[in-house]
C-alpha cells in the first residue's frame, strides 16, 4: 500500500485526484487497531521462535 502524506498512518478517506487531501489527519481508532494487530503478532512470533529453539 502506498502512503499519501509520509506519516505512515491511515486516513478516513482521501481525494483520488490528490491523495494529499484527506478528511482527517489523525484517524486514531483505525491506527490504534493496526498497532494492536502488529503487537499481537509480534508476541505470537516471539512465542513461535522460543518453541522452535527448544526443539
Amino acid at each position: 500500500a502506498e502512503r499519501s502524506d509520509g506519516t505512515f498512518t491511515m486516513h478516513e478517506s482521501f481525494n483520488v485526484n490528490n491523495p494529499k487531501h484527506f478528511t482527517r489527519h489523525w484517524f486514531a481508532w483505525v491506527n490504534s487497531l493496526f498497532a494492536e494487530l502488529i503487537l499481537v503478532h509480534l508476541d505470537d512470533l516471539e512465542n513461535w521462535l522460543k518453541n522452535r529453539r527448544s526443539d
